[in-house]
């Protein structure tokens, strides 16, 4: 248990960011046009 929840906090954290990413890439996008 003490091994996994670091992993699953990191997974959390990457699945966040990519999130964030692919909203900022939007954005970027949008303001292009």
């Amino acid at each position: 248990m003490q091994l996994k929840l670091p992993f699953v906090k990191v997974d959390v954290l990457n699945l966040q960011k990519r999130r964030n990413y692919r909203i900022t890439k939007k954005i970027k996008l949008e303001d292009v046009q």
